[in-house]
């Protein structure tokens, strides 16, 4: 394949493919870049791709091959945001578009510490499930910047294809936030008039999960299976719920208090099955 140039605007295709031999492995996004990762030497090589937009290729680094990269040897890679909220973490995972960004830095306006809004690593020890962003991210359009943000938000480009923009005061911030437990999982859900919550059941939560999971290789069976059966022990130790975000900026402080009570409500029965010392 040759690198292509994708013209100012237009989406590049992104389908993604994977082919391992051995300790390596050649990921391919559709017309835009081919990447491998050599998992004894520990490093990542960039084998085709148009150099014409850095952004880009920064992008497909950050937010595609890292994730995967880790899928291979995590336990379970969420593409989701991740806020924590009183020493516990709120995941958000849901289909492109339904608010995972906004929702997150809406939470971190209103003082709680948005962690990062596309990669979500789960570590278990113990029976508990534990949560860490691949690093520490915000991409979001400029008029949630302004709302959320404000005009003045250091930001960066994305890629030529799309409007959206680094907030690089995220991404150049340390990582320097250790796992956290995780409290609960939200499944957003948008287009309602009014912000609404309802527990979901852990069946519908993994599946879920399991939807909105990184894997280095999707044709592995093995390792799907793998996540499938961490995904059902996550959703079962957390609280899961639907929650509806409207398209409002209006309506974020009321999103905000359901998340929030939904927060306590979960640590308080988390507290009631700790052992008494």
């Amino acid at each position: 394949m040759s690198p292509s140039v994708v013209a100012d605007g237009a989406e590049p295709d992104l389908e993604y493919a994977a082919v391992r031999d051995g300790d390596a492995c050649d990921m391919r996004f559709g017309t835009a870049a081919v990447f491998r990762a050599c998992f004894a030497s520990r490093t990542i090589t960039l084998l085709e791709g148009s150099r014409d937009d850095p952004p880009m290729l920064d992008h497909l680094l950050f937010d595609h091959v890292f994730p995967r990269v880790l899928a291979a040897e995590a336990l379970l890679v969420l593409h989701g945001s991740l806020v924590a909220i009183d020493g516990r973490l709120a995941v958000f995972i849901g289909e492109t578009g339904a608010g995972k960004s906004t929702l997150g830095a809406s939470l971190h306006a209103r003082g709680h510490r948005l962690l990062g809004d596309d990669a979500v690593i789960v570590t278990e020890q113990g029976g508990a499930f534990f949560g860490a962003a691949v690093y520490p991210s915000l991409r979001l359009y400029p008029d949630s910047i302004g709302r959320l943000l404000g005009e003045d938000a250091d930001t960066a480009p994305m890629a030529a294809y799309s409007d959206k923009r680094h907030v690089t005061g995220f991404r150049a911030a340390a990582s320097d936030a250790p796992p956290l437990p995780i409290a609960c999982i939200f499944s957003l859900a948008g287009g309602e008039d009014q912000p609404a919550i309802r527990p979901h059941s852990a069946r519908l939560a993994c599946m879920t999960m399991l939807e909105q999971s990184f894997a280095l290789d999707p044709g592995d069976v093995r390792a799907a299976s793998g996540r499938l059966a961490a995904a059902a022990r996550l959703a079962s130790a957390s609280a899961c719920f639907e929650l509806d975000v409207p398209h409002d900026y209006d309506r974020l402080p009321e999103t905000h208090r359901l998340i929030e009570a939904a927060m306590a409500a979960a640590a308080g029965a988390q507290q009631d099955k700790e052992p008494t010392r």
